[in-house]
Order: C-alpha cells, then structure tokens, then sequence
C-alpha cells in the first residue's frame, strides 16, 4: 500500500517513469491489486502505452467490476484502438455502474452524434449536462458538436441547463445559436451577459455589435450600443489585425452614416481576408463595400462565434483540445 500511495503522491509528468516504478512494485506485492492496477493503466495510457492500459485496466476490472472510471477509461483506450463498439460496451458499463457518470456520458454523446443518432446523443448530452456543472468547457464542446451537425434547437437545449455561475462564452455561443434560430430578442440578451462578464473579449464584443447593428427588428437596433462595444476592438488595435473584426467596424460606421470610411474598412478586411485564405467571407464583404459605396447597409448571417482573439485565444485553444478528446478520469 506504501508504493501506491507514494505513487499517486508524486502524480506529475516529470515522475512518470518513477510512479510507474511504484505501481509495478505495488502489484508485485499484491498481484490482484484493481486499485494498483487501474492506476498503472492511467499513468502507462498518459505515456501513450496504449495496449500496457488497456490490459491493466482490463486486470483491474476482473478484480472489482464496479468501477465507472475504469470502465470509462478503458472505453477511451478501446475507441482509440479503434474499436468504436467495443468503447462503447465499456462506457455502457461504467453506466451500469454509476448512471449519472459525467464522463461516460460525454463520450457516448459525441459517439451517438458521430453516428447520427441525434436523439440519443442529446439524451446522454444532457445527462451530462445535468451531472457535471462544473465543467462549462465540455458542455460548449458538445453544444457545438450538436451545432456542427445541424442541430441548433438542441445546442440551445444544452445551454439551458448550463451552470448557474455565469459564463460568458457559453452565453456568447447562446446568443449565437438565438440569432441563427430567428430569435434576435434572445441572442442580444446573451451577448449583452456575455458583454457584461467579460467587456475585454474581443469576439464578444465583435459578435454584439454586428448584432446590434444588423437586426432585422428595428427596435433591436442600437447604433450607439454598437459603437461603444467596439470601443475594445478600436482600443486594442485588433481590427488591423482580423477581417472579421474590420468588418464589423465597417459595418458600424455604415449604420452612423459614416459610409466612406465604412467602404475603406470593408475594403480593408476584403483583402486582408484573401490574403490569409478565407476566400468566401472576402467575396461577402466586398459585396458590404459595394453596397456602403451606393450608400446603404448590407446584412449577413452570423455563425457560430468565432475563436477568442487576444489573451482568450490560448487558454480557449487548450480547452477546446482537452475537451474535443473523450473524457478521461484522473487518479482517485
């Protein structure tokens, strides 16, 4: 019991090939081990020994059966193998075991959505949803995995039961699925919360003042509003920096009347758009510059919300990486 427990005291990349040591001494000790077992799985998977994993999770498992986690990661290992029924198996079980089991449904939720099984997908989607509130990246993950495949009502389903702590990125893709769905009076609110959470990210700011100048209802429209959430866009410099961003500044500037200077800014994010590939959003701008030059707005739809810019963009990369990959469980 000694080695295990020194071995999940130093649980760290740098220790890897020591806690390893540790397990193994532990089994040698207590060849039935599941706990000894599934730790070793966990560590030998972490280093990419996929098939060492799978069979001390497989050990662990003939020792003690009712253990989600283990169920959960072997599934993992198993799908990576490619294995896609044989992970699935294993993700059943570790429901068996533990119904609510956030990961396990996670991972069959994006298997089900793979396969085109939208209403099981959401099933186990919002099993998760309600079992883990305190993973707000996962459920963005699988609001737009659901997004991705046409889904929008089901991706704003999800976000309903989003946690009660305020986030501003899952408000931001809130509203953006609003606005794609019609509802313009709802997206605005969102991106207005989301605006409010967090008043220096650079999307949310962009994505709120393109709505506010581009609604169809009249009421909804706020040039001012719009104006002043650019203000971050223009303080930062960041416009010269994307075509997205220069265009909604275009845009804004064309809803004040200003449409001289919005025909240059539009023109500015067409060829900065060409020149780094996004061929189609150029076309689409240019045809913005045509009509501010004749002296009226364009309008266009909004996708999903596009990646963070500035200080987000890095931490939003890592958790779309982390959470993009099926759910593994830690130590115990």
């Amino acid at each position: 019991m000694a080695h295990l427990n020194y071995a999940n005291a130093i649980d760290a990349p740098e220790r890897r090939a020591e806690q390893v040591a540790h397990f193994r001494r532990a089994l040698e000790l207590a060849p039935g081990d599941a706990l000894a077992h599934y730790d070793l799985g966990r560590v030998l998977a972490l280093q990419g020994q996929r098939e060492q994993a799978i069979a001390h999770y497989r050990a662990s498992l003939a020792a003690d059966p009712a253990q989600a986690r283990a169920w959960n990661n072997l599934g993992n290992l198993l799908l990576e193998r490619g294995d896609r029924a044989g992970a699935e198996r294993a993700w059943r079980r570790a429901l068996d075991v533990t119904p609510d089991h956030p990961a396990a449904h996670f991972n069959l939720a994006l298997q089900r959505l793979a396969g085109a099984e939208r209403e099981k997908a959401l099933a186990h989607a919002r099993a998760f949803a309600r079992g883990s509130r305190e993973r707000p990246r996962d459920l963005e993950v699988l609001a737009r995995r659901f997004a991705g495949a046409g889904d929008l009502a089901g991706a704003r389903r999800l976000l309903a039961l989003r946690p009660d702590a305020a986030d501003a990125r899952l408000e931001a893709l809130d509203g953006a699925l609003a606005w794609q769905l019609g509802d313009e009076a709802a997206a605005l609110a969102a991106l207005e919360r989301a605006h409010a959470l967090a008043p220096d990210v650079l999307d949310i700011a962009n994505d709120l003042a393109w709505y506010r100048v581009m609604a169809r209802d009249p009421a909804l429209r706020d040039v001012d509003a719009a104006w002043a959430a650019t203000d971050v866009l223009r303080r930062a410099g960041a416009q010269e920096r994307d075509a997205g961003l220069l265009d909604t500044l275009a845009a804004v500037h064309a809803a004040r009347g200003e449409f001289e200077q919005a025909r240059a800014l539009a023109l500015r994010a067409a060829a900065r758009a060409r020149r780094t590939g996004r061929v189609e959003l150029a076309r689409a701008i240019e045809v913005r510059a045509a009509g501010y030059a004749a002296g009226h707005m364009a309008s266009r739809e909004r996708t999903l919300p596009a990646a963070p810019q500035g200080a987000a963009a890095a931490d939003a990369a890592r958790d779309r990486e982390a959470a993009s990959v099926p759910l593994q469980e830690p130590t115990r």
